[in-house]
């Protein structure tokens, strides 16, 4: 399930096996990588709803919050996106390092032991027939929005080893 995935990964990276608490509401920028939060993962009627409470236009809540859908399969969460990026199923690790790449790339340092895996955010784009200029669009929306924004990657449809790495990779980024 998504809840040991992402348990044994923060396990991995920190030491402790449990499953964050996301707040979609306090985003203002949220990437998602394969997973429909609405839809089906860890608790999508929850994150259904602080979603759409930053999505109504009411002068007491002036700013909607972004979000971007990276899916191999359209998705009940990605209907809703401002931007969908279709990638292919085996390329969301390689979305997320690309876009870490693209944060690198802005002067991010949190992510530079990325750097050693091949290639640059144009070849990497190239690979996986995503736009370069959309990337790195992505990152500087990322960057002007550090500490509001969410990544969440893997749900449903990612097979459980792919799951520990692409949540690792997540952790990383995030």
């Amino acid at each position: 399930s998504a809840c040991e995935s992402i348990a044994s990964a923060q396990k991995m990276n920190y030491g402790e096996s449990i499953v964050p608490d996301y707040n979609f509401e306090q985003a203002n920028v949220i990437v998602s990588v394969d997973c429909d939060f609405m839809g089906g993962w860890l608790s999508p009627t929850q994150y259904g709803a602080q979603f759409a409470r930053r999505r109504e236009l009411k002068q007491a809540n002036p700013e909607f919050s972004q979000f971007v859908a990276v899916e191999s399969v359209p998705t009940l969460s990605g209907t809703n996106a401002d931007q969908r990026i279709a990638i292919q199923p085996n390329d969301q690790r390689k979305f997320i390092v690309t876009l870490a790449k693209a944060l690198i790339e802005l002067g991010e340092q949190k992510h530079k032991d990325l750097l050693s895996i091949d290639g640059n955010v144009d070849s990497l784009c190239e690979e996986m027939n995503v736009s370069s200029g959309l990337v790195r669009k992505i990152a500087s929306i990322l960057q002007m929005n550090k500490g509001k924004s969410l990544l969440v990657a893997g749900g449903v449809s990612c097979q459980k080893r792919k799951k520990y790495r692409l949540r690792l990779c997540v952790d990383t980024t995030a």
